[in-house]
Order: C-alpha cells, then sequence, then structure tokens
C-alpha cells in the first residue's frame, strides 16, 4: 500500500528501470496525471489533491 496523506493505494505497480537522460528519478506520471500536485518553492511543501470526480 502507498500512501499519500489520506488517500491510498492498494497494491501499487512500482517499476524501477535505468533513466538514460541527467535525471535523478521519475515517479508516477499516471499517478501525477490523475492528481492535482502543487510544489512550493518558497516553503518547501509538496501539496497534492486528487482530480476532480476520483474517490478512494
Amino acid at each position: 500500500m502507498m500512501q499519500v496523506g489520506q488517500e491510498q493505494e492498494h497494491a501499487p505497480v512500482l517499476t524501477v528501470a535505468p533513466v538514460q537522460d541527467t535525471v535523478d528519478m521519475l515517479l508516477g506520471a499516471d499517478w501525477f496525471a490523475a492528481h492535482r500536485v502543487w510544489i512550493s518553492y518558497r516553503t518547501h511543501t509538496l501539496y497534492v489533491m486528487p482530480a476532480t470526480g476520483r474517490t478512494r
């Protein structure tokens, strides 16, 4: 189970693979596509909200 705040994802698929570009990692593009995410550089805070209409 993966939990972000109060939201839980049961049996998530986590794939580990080499990255060809100069990035450290890529996390859940499909998960981020289904959520609203705001990163505050000033406060070093990550805000996550489920997409409209999604229930879990």
